[in-house]
């Protein structure tokens, strides 16, 4: 996903009776502050926007329909990119853009209860299940059945879709349905910093490339007297679990209600990268990468040869002072890694759910998908394999538009309870970067303490 504005929003929010499922940087949390994906979690400090803005009169027969997100739409291309082509499509509807930068889970939550001004909510993995608690989003299933081939839902990874439905919460008492639908999508991919490589004898890595070529290139690449390390690991689950998968381990169980990641095959995982970290001193020194960290370094700063990241690091690329590649991810046991989406929910009490509904058809649509897929990768695979990524640059086009529909890539995971979240997991793993803790006795007992929370009934 892509970066919003220089630093991510993953920020944890827990609402009285409102649990986000946040997987990211919370304020003290150990994930990166900057670089990330803008997940739509609440910021720090308060202040509802007002319940009446964006609320312009409309012309006689227009209907306007209010869209809020998180991010300033002078950066946000990819959310409003496509209001043009569809009002020039459909000049009966109007869209009214506004953005709630600060504690946006709960601002909305609120004006859907209050006012009631929202139709078009756009969501991230981590709030979604917010959201569906809340049962403030609309069971769209009756209206893509209707609209099933204007649509083409079947061009879609499945994974996309199943972030809008209780697939991903198994626990929440929401019936099944399709509660809402993907508008662009974020894939996962080895970023890698050129000069660096060339300078050791290397090329970018080919899709194929092991692990072992991993460790064999990180610790060459690292000089500790120039401050440059082989790879960035900062602590962030996201990247983390693209490695557990790749090693045919689990995150979570197969209902969705329990954490598998200390499986032999996750423990052997993180054995391999505490390693590089702590043995063989081929990672960034975690401390220095870290939010708030004095003299932060990182890959951005040029002392990184490598680091795992989604297709939105290319929004970074412009500030970096190096030459830079990106490859498919490295093949352990199998391929794997991680995707993202961010889509759009009907607000259940919207008194515009036709019009909305039309709005998120179009948008889904090959014609709306289009409208995006120059710049940003989409979920319709066809329209990807068209016309995806037109605008960029060589490099990212020919490894992103294919690997954003291959079979390698997983969702995002997620899980509910306070105080044994995600960022909290992220926190506790910490002490794995630096040498604080043994891999097989931290995972395991973390783990059990884990579930043991999932075991009890959502507060």
């Amino acid at each position: 996903m892509r970066q919003t504005s220089r630093a991510g929003l993953r920020l944890l929010v827990l609402l009285p009776g409102l649990l986000t499922a946040a997987c990211g940087a919370t304020t003290g949390s150990a994930a990166p502050s900057t670089g990330t994906a803008p997940s739509a979690a609440a910021t720090s400090s308060s202040g509802p926007a007002p319940s009446d803005s964006g609320s312009a009169p409309s012309a006689a027969g227009v209907t306007t329909i209010k869209v809020v997100d998180w991010v300033p739409e002078n950066i946000s291309s990819w959310a409003n990119r496509w209001y043009k082509p569809f009002e020039e499509a459909n000049p009966d509807i109007k869209i009214v853009h506004e953005q709630i930068s600060q504690n946006y889970i709960e601002t909305v939550l609120t004006r859907l209860t209050g006012a009631n001004d929202i139709d078009l909510i756009f969501a991230a993995p981590d709030n979604v299940g917010s959201f569906l608690r809340a049962g403030a989003a609309l069971d769209l299933t009756p209206l893509i059945e209707k609209d099933k081939d204007k649509i083409q839902l079947s061009d879609f990874p499945k994974w996309t879709l199943d972030d809008y439905t209780t697939v991903r919460y198994p626990e929440l008492k929401t019936g099944p349905g399709q509660y809402g639908l993907p508008v662009v999508e974020f894939v996962w991919e080895m970023w890698e910093n050129t000069d660096m490589l060339k300078a050791a004898g290397y090329t970018t890595p080919q899709r194929g490339w092991t692990w072992d070529d991993f460790a064999s290139m990180s610790k060459k690449l690292t000089d500790a007297s120039k401050k440059q390390y082989g790879y960035h690991n900062a602590n962030w689950l996201l990247p983390l679990w693209t490695w557990l998968w790749q090693n045919n381990g689990k995150v979570l169980s197969d209902d969705g209600k329990q954490l598998t990641f200390a499986s032999p095959e996750g423990i052997e995982a993180f054995q391999f990268l505490q390693d590089l970290q702590i043995k063989d001193k081929a990672f960034l020194p975690i401390d220095q990468t870290l939010p708030g960290a004095p003299n932060a370094i990182g890959f951005d700063t040029g002392n990184a040869a490598m680091i795992t990241r989604g297709n939105w690091n290319l929004d970074l690329s412009r500030d970096w002072k190096f030459k830079w590649d990106l490859s498919y991810p490295p093949t352990g046991k199998t391929e794997a890694t991680l995707g993202e989406e961010l889509g759009l929910m009907i607000n259940k009490n919207s008194s515009k759910q036709d019009a909305a509904w039309r709005v998120v058809s179009w948008v889904t649509s090959p014609e709306g998908q289009r409208a995006l897929a120059s710049n940003d990768v989409v979920p319709n695979t066809k329209v990807m394999a068209e016309t995806g990524l037109a605008a960029a640059p060589d490099n990212v086009r020919n490894l992103v538009v294919p690997l954003s529909a291959d079979t390698m890539v997983q969702s995002f995971p997620q899980w509910f309870r306070p105080k044994f979240t995600a960022n909290d997991l992220a926190d506790r793993l910490l002490v794995l970067w630096t040498g604080e803790a043994k891999v097989s006795e931290l995972l395991p007992k973390v783990q059990d303490e884990f579930n043991k929370a999932l075991a009890q009934p959502l507060p």
